[in-house]
């Protein structure tokens, strides 16, 4: 999955990898134009940049269903929105359990 592989691949945002003693120069306003983890992934699937961090969130949403659910999401018998897979994770812990209900002894996705 893109979004599983964009999750385990990003860094923590923040410097360009240098320091005051790389030998490696540049003006104090020139950049070094680095692509961010999810233009890389998204140019060798030929997506847009959105597609995998809209995958990534997917992704994330699959990993706090239970297995049963999860099966059924990713067999394409129950959908998620990319709105709702936005909100769920959006929510706190708690609330984002609220979302999978029980009903005669079957667990649902109350979307």
């Amino acid at each position: 999955m893109r979004g599983k592989r964009y999750e385990t691949e990003k860094k923590i945002a923040g410097g360009d990898g240098t320091n005051q003693f790389t030998k490696e120069e540049c003006y104090q306003n020139e950049t070094k134009a680095k692509k961010r983890t999810s233009e890389k992934i998204a140019d060798e699937y030929g997506v847009g940049r959105s597609t995998i961090i809209r995958n990534a969130n997917f992704a994330n949403v699959i990993d706090i269903l239970p297995e049963e659910v999860k099966k059924d999401v990713l067999s394409g018998e129950q959908k998620i929105s990319h709105e709702a897979t936005s909100s769920i994770l959006k929510f706190d812990k708690p609330t984002q359990k609220k979302f999978i209900k029980e009903k005669n002894g079957i667990t649902f996705l109350s979307i």
